[in-house]
Parts: C-alpha cells; structure tokens; sequence
C-alpha cells in the first residue's frame, strides 16, 4: 500500500479513514501523515493515529460540500431535463 499513488498524493491533506470496527479517532478530521507497509498514520487536533491496513476499509478524500441548489441543478443537467 506504500506505493499507492493516491494514497501518497492524500499524504499532508485532509482525509476520512473507515475502519472495520468502529474507532473514535477516525470519527474526527484527520491529516494523513504516512503511508507504509504496515498502515497509515493520521493526525486530529490532539495526537496521531496509527491504523493498521487489517483494520482499514477505506481511505477517502472529503470532496468540498455541496450547496443543495447546486445539487438539483446537476441533476437536472445530467438528466437532460
């Protein structure tokens, strides 16, 4: 997984790590800090996190919000209405 170019290209930006059993670290916004053969390494606002790969289901970047209005009008674009 350390060769991952996504996951590098995440490496000092903002991410959400879903784990297979719940854990409260991953609850808060984290900085992903490393990547390695044996899991990443993610920071919150108080201490780094380490998440072993067994653990981790996913690993995603949190996209901009999306204004509802804007959301309708993308519908209604790709709808072709």
């Amino acid at each position: 997984m350390s060769d991952s170019t996504f996951l590098n290209s995440l490496i000092g930006k903002p991410v959400r790590v879903v784990c297979r059993d719940h854990i409260a670290a991953a609850d808060s916004p984290l900085l992903l800090r490393e990547v390695s053969q044996l899991g990443l390494v993610a920071d919150d606002s108080h201490d780094s996190h380490f998440f072993a790969w067994p653990e981790v289901v996913e690993v995603v970047s949190p996209d901009e919000p999306v204004e509802s209005e804007d959301a309708i009008l993308a519908c209604f674009t790709e709808c072709g209405v």
